[in-house]
């Protein structure tokens, strides 16, 4: 499948602009890192939920810290290799070494921008699931050749 990148949210780098798409494949993949899609989204934003003495996550109550670093930027990368792979793009993508020397972002900010592509993928798939199909609207050109 090939689709256009012209959607997609881009992530820029050293003077490049790169595609990111977040599906289900790469889900998988932060899920197989993690082993836990809820607590992955918890380490791309950094927040240490409270755990009682029973063993269980409360989610109301916790602590910021700085986000998993490594989680982050192998997520980006997945990102741009999705997004590479559908677009058929014929471009370099960044190494692990070559973000994680960068100073153009702070952990903080690369972390904002993998967790919207994160929390839209997820929102976007509940989204489309909940949605009633809507009929096509006709264009200008079909009303006047149906109604001629």
């Amino acid at each position: 499948m090939i689709l256009s990148d012209e959607t997609m949210s881009k992530f820029s780098f050293r003077g490049d602009s790169f595609p990111l798409r977040c599906d289900l494949l790469v889900l998988e993949k932060i899920q197989d890192k993690v082993g836990d899609i809820q607590i992955a989204e918890y380490e791309i934003k950094g927040f240490k939920p409270r755990i009682d003495a029973d063993g269980v996550m409360d989610t109301s109550t916790g602590r910021w810290t700085i986000p998993n670093i490594s989680l982050v930027i192998q997520s980006l990368i997945w990102m741009m290799e999705e997004a590479k792979s559908i677009t058929n793009g014929q471009y370099q993508i960044p190494t692990v070494t070559d973000l994680k020397q960068q100073d153009d972002y702070t952990i903080s900010e690369l972390s904002l921008i993998v967790y919207k592509e994160f929390s839209s993928c997820i929102a976007g798939k509940k989204k489309k699931k909940n949605q009633p199909k809507r009929s096509k609207k006709k264009t200008d050109t079909e009303i006047a050749s149906t109604s001629a």
